[in-house]
């Protein structure tokens, strides 16, 4: 399963990006196993560019993808999934994506927006968790979460007897 790691939320403004061009961002995981970047751009043009995107430790290249401007969603962020990184927790990742120089004697470049705020591209990254992890992590949560809304452990509690009642008879 994918689970969340970390989570740039704020969009103020779109930055446009063109074909040539390159932009990036850092970023910092908290945990091991990272296997998916979502970065939200948009192909308004639909252009069908050949882009790369990769995954850099320091100057290090951990993982790359070949991809088309045609992949990337006009309405949801555009994900790159890729084998998981087993020890990626406590590292600071650049996440780039670029695309071949344009002629600009024979066309104008394709258009790309990226959703920014402060210079922070809108992101999220994820990490891979087994079935086994996900069970116990969630089965943990429980006593907590119910310590900590009463209301909702009484009307659960509630519930649960009254199942078990009407189960009875």
């Amino acid at each position: 399963m994918n689970r969340l790691d970390q989570h740039q939320p704020l969009t103020t403004t779109i930055t446009r990006f063109y074909e040539g061009d390159t932009i990036s961002q850092v970023f910092y995981s908290n945990r091991n196993d990272l296997n998916t970047v979502s970065i939200c751009a948009r192909n308004p043009d639909r252009a069908l560019t050949p882009m790369t995107f990769k995954l850099m430790d320091g100057v290090t290249i951990v993982r790359t993808l070949e991809f088309s401007g045609g992949n990337i969603d006009n309405e949801d962020c555009t994900k790159f999934k890729f084998d998981k990184i087993a020890d990626s927790k406590h590292k600071t990742y650049t996440a780039t994506i670029s695309s071949p120089p344009v002629d600009k004697k024979l066309r104008s470049p394709a258009a790309f927006g990226i959703e920014m705020h402060d210079g922070i591209m809108h992101y999220k990254t994820f990490y891979y968790q087994g079935l086994s992890e996900v069970v116990s992590e969630s089965l943990a949560q429980i006593p907590p979460r119910l310590v900590s809304d009463p209301i909702f452990s009484i009307l659960w509690g509630s519930l649960i007897t009254f199942v078990i009642i009407c189960l009875r008879k």
